[in-house]
């Protein structure tokens, strides 16, 4: 079968695209209920939508174009044992599975299992991309964690936001560049990606966000507001 008959490889966005949850803060939460009430505490203050470090957080970032908000969220892991965070991981996609897929999504890539190579590009934790990616026995880029003597430091290690495009080309190779592409997301960040890809489908999580795109020639699916 020559390279242009093959059906597109198919490069999924995770949170906001394939699941209605940002899975960097679902997975912590979800972990720090099981683990210390002191950790989902902090995550409260700083995360949660009424708190007024949320909105201090948000105005440091617009000002400085930092993410601090995802790397004091990630120290959260710090101290945590490696195989206990994987194993919660794994149940993690099980909730996500059960109950937070983006139903006008999800089946697109179910599809795509079956009918062509397909890879999760996700800026979220590794451990939650690894177990998704494992589940459906696909390949993966995702935010890589810092670890010593098996627990995590709380640190990142490589944060994939805005370089998706670059560890995909890395990655695949040849594969990369004599196949056609179709890239799902949600995420602008992933722009350059999408500029990158024959196809594409966007997925507007707000009818606001179409402007973003601009001029993209892509198909947009209005996704249902997540709960």
């Amino acid at each position: 079968m020559s390279a242009h008959s093959r059906p597109p490889l198919a490069i999924f966005d995770v949170c906001g695209t394939l699941f209605r949850d940002d899975t960097t803060l679902g997975f912590l939460f979800y972990l720090s209920r099981k683990t210390s009430r002191l950790r989902w505490y902090l995550l409260n203050l700083l995360f949660h939508q009424r708190s007024p470090g949320l909105y201090a957080l948000m105005i440091l970032e617009r000002l400085t174009g930092q993410h601090f908000g995802k790397h004091l969220a990630i120290h959260q892991l710090s101290g945590l044992p490696v195989e206990m965070v994987e194993r919660e991981a794994e149940a993690y996609v099980d909730y996500l599975l059960a109950r937070r897929v983006q139903k006008e999504i999800f089946p697109l890539f179910t599809r795509s299992l079956e009918t062509g190579q397909t890879i999760l590009a996700s800026a979220s934790l590794e451990p939650v991309v690894r177990a998704l990616a494992r589940r459906f026995q696909v390949d993966y880029v995702a935010s890589s964690l810092q670890v010593s003597d098996g627990f995590y430091t709380g640190r990142l290690l490589n944060d994939m936001t805005g370089k998706k495009l670059a560890e995909l080309q890395l990655r695949l190779g040849s594969e990369w560049t004599n196949r056609e592409r179709h890239c799902f997301t949600d995420n602008f960040s992933d722009l350059e990606l999408c500029q990158n890809c024959a196809h594409r489908t966007v997925v507007l999580l707000k009818p606001k966000h179409r402007r973003r795109w601009g001029s993209l020639t892509a198909n947009y699916i209005e996704v249902a507001r997540s709960c």
